[in-house]
């Protein structure tokens, strides 16, 4: 039961970005992610957006979406918790419908008001402790845990007025543009010119708010694109074309140097979960 979720209460430790903020690096998983903070003033982008946490927002970060945290502050407090979706409507179908419903379109967040927040604080606490439990009923109480936490949320995805402050950054267009064309021969002058800017504004506009250079990002969201691919059921040769590698030699190279996987092993891992 372990490998459905991972869940932690954590007091992170920011890394500094600049000399007024701090941040935890661009990333993804290839799981769900939720982030619930318990303090406020947390900045979260995710791809094109940036968002901005009051306490009590929970963030849902579908499978490899890449997301970044920054904030003022050096510490804030937060669940999260990761789970596989295959893992978990393998241990029990009944969460198909909950899940389904997840990965439609909707808001990639939602604001509890006091009252849901500290009843999810609750839910998110025993989730917490019955991951550490090992007793003959521990499986049935984490799959349990887990359900209570997706049903109690998901009615509160529909509810507009529970929005938390939403802007779009100073880059958000250029990063739309490169996942409209992420099939195409994307370079740092096209994408430049594109946006009639120097090659050298790109960089740095890019740079200051992903923390990764253009090249970085650009291969990033390659693959992405592949593995959500494959986790689909799109061959390897498929993964390659659509995702925006010039050639299949390359796609199995890198794709295996960043994931420490062959995509041939990914799909198989895939299909045993």
């Amino acid at each position: 039961m372990a490998d459905i979720y991972e869940i932690w209460k954590r007091e992170n430790i920011f890394e500094r970005e600049s000399e007024d903020n701090y941040a935890i690096v661009t990333h993804l998983h290839d799981t769900f992610e939720l982030n619930f903070m318990l303090s406020e003033g947390i900045e979260v982008m995710m791809e094109e957006q940036t968002f901005v946490s009051q306490k009590g927002t929970l963030f849902i970060f579908p499978p490899f979406s890449l997301h970044k945290l920054r904030s003022q502050k050096t510490e804030f407090r937060r669940f999260v918790l990761n789970f596989n979706e295959f893992q978990a409507i393998k241990i029990c179908s009944a969460l198909e419908p909950a899940l389904s419903i997840l990965k439609k379109p909707h808001s990639p967040f939602v604001v509890m008001n006091e009252a849901d927040t500290s009843a999810l604080t609750d839910l998110f606490q025993r989730a917490c402790d019955e991951s550490q439990s090992n007793t003959p009923l521990s499986d049935y109480k984490k799959i349990t845990a887990l359900g209570d936490i997706l049903y109690f949320i998901l009615p509160r995805l529909e509810k507009e007025n529970l929005h938390a402050p939403i802007y779009k950054n100073e880059i958000a267009d250029i990063l739309t543009y490169i996942n409209d064309h992420i099939q195409e021969d994307l370079t740092v002058d096209s994408i430049a010119k594109q946006f009639a800017m120097s090659s050298t504004t790109l960089w740095r506009l890019i740079k200051k708010h992903t923390w990764l250079s253009p090249k970085e990002y650009i291969l990033n969201k390659r693959l992405v694109v592949a593995s959500n691919l494959l986790m689909y059921g799109a061959s390897v040769a498929e993964a390659a074309e659509k995702s925006g590698f010039n050639s299949y030699s390359h796609f199995i190279r890198t794709f295996t140097q960043q994931k420490g996987i062959s995509p041939h092993k990914y799909v198989q891992k895939m299909l045993q979960s």
